[in-house]
């Protein structure tokens, strides 16, 4: 059941939220009923906002997500912003949609902030908006059944900074000045050995010994040591299941369990571990996997 205990006069409009059920949307089109009424929802939102009326009491679809869709499509089908569904369900990157991935649509075009912000996007998005109305709602996620606590700023979308911050990427590069890959993620021929091809974790980053190294994103230090292949090297862990390597280092500047911001130095770099010269390796994985970096990272 979604739950609220506020209400709240907004850009003239009374807002008031009573107790409405979740309802499951399996398709979107007109074959299914929740859809239709979703959209209908969603429209005459939008109309009573530009009439400065009573909106509709707030209420949440869940809806799997289909391979191939992206949040710009299922978007677009509600004809509602993406800045709502990004934000309701605290989706940093449009990369961090995936399949099978059960996300929530909200009838209200909001900005929805949850109580434990992580994301930077939108801790930004909260100080922003720090002296603009807002109410509170919870509801129960459709994975853990736990209660969810929630403040909605209606009619409220990204700024275009926080557009732009959205649509380009969510990890900094590790890395400032120039930057230049001197060997990129995927199958390469060893460095050492030259003899035999393997698949690259990361990407290797030019950077001359003693050079500072940077936290990509907000997370926490999970571990420090080393290896006969990274040497010196961290580990930090960040929402979604996303962890970023930091290899061939000289000196950390953190420890184990510390929480650490994005942009935050985190080591200085060096040339420890199996090296051909100075360079920092990066990695970022997904639930344990290894992906190609460049896509994520901000212009």
């Amino acid at each position: 059941m979604f739950k609220s205990f506020a209400s709240s006069v907004f850009l003239a409009m009374l807002i008031t939220i009573v107790a409405h059920a979740q309802e499951t949307i399996h398709f979107l089109s007109k074959e299914d009923p929740n859809f239709v009424q979703a959209t209908r929802e969603i429209d005459a939102n939008y109309q009573r906002i530009a009439q400065k009326k009573e909106t509709l009491p707030l209420s949440f679809y869940f809806y799997r997500v289909k391979e191939g869709e992206s949040i710009y499509t299922i978007a677009a089908r509600f004809n509602l912003n993406y800045d709502s569904i990004a934000s309701v369900n605290q989706i940093a990157s449009p990369q961090l949609l995936e399949a099978n991935q059960i996300i929530i649509i909200p009838n209200l075009p909001a900005l929805y902030l949850h109580e434990n912000v992580e994301e930077a996007l939108f801790r930004s998005v909260l100080d922003r908006l720090a002296e603009s109305a807002y109410f509170d709602a919870v509801y129960t996620d459709p994975m853990t059944e736990n209660d969810i606590y929630i403040r909605v700023y209606s009619n409220q979308k990204f700024s275009p900074q926080e557009r732009l911050t959205f649509m380009s990427g969510f990890f900094l590069w590790p890395i400032t000045g120039v930057r230049i890959i001197t060997s990129d993620y995927g199958k390469r021929l060893d460095p050492i050995a030259h003899q035999s091809y393997h698949h690259h974790n990361g990407i290797d980053l030019r950077l001359a010994s003693g050079s500072p190294v940077y936290a990509s994103r907000t997370g926490t230090v999970t571990y420090t040591g080393y290896n006969n292949v990274l040497g010196y090297h961290i580990i930090l862990q960040h929402p979604q299941g996303f962890e970023t390597i930091y290899g061939h280092l000289t000196r950390y500047l953190v420890q184990k369990g510390q929480a650490v911001h994005a942009g935050e130095q985190i080591a200085i770099s060096g040339n420890s571990g199996l090296s051909t010269g100075p360079h920092l390796h990066f990695e970022i994985r997904k639930n344990g996997i290894p992906v190609d970096p460049k896509p994520f990272f901000m212009s």
